[in-house]
């Protein structure tokens, strides 16, 4: 899951809980921190570099086996 760790996880179509993350992000300075932290890890496995590096790995791989 992309959001694991990263986010918080609410029901689209629950307005409480929704608002409920939201009122945690705003009011809970530990939660908020964590969440940027994380985040900010998470995307570095996003980057174009890697998606570059991991495309050159399977392409490596299809080649080794023909």
């Amino acid at each position: 899951e992309v959001a694991e760790g990263v986010g918080l996880l609410v029901d689209p179509t629950d307005s409480d809980d929704i608002a409920d993350a939201i009122h945690m992000v705003l009011t809970d300075r530990d939660c908020a921190l964590n969440l940027k932290r994380n985040g900010l890890v998470r995307g570095d496995q996003y980057s174009w570099r890697n998606s570059a590096r991991s495309m050159i790995s399977v392409y490596n791989q299809i080649l080794s086996s023909c």
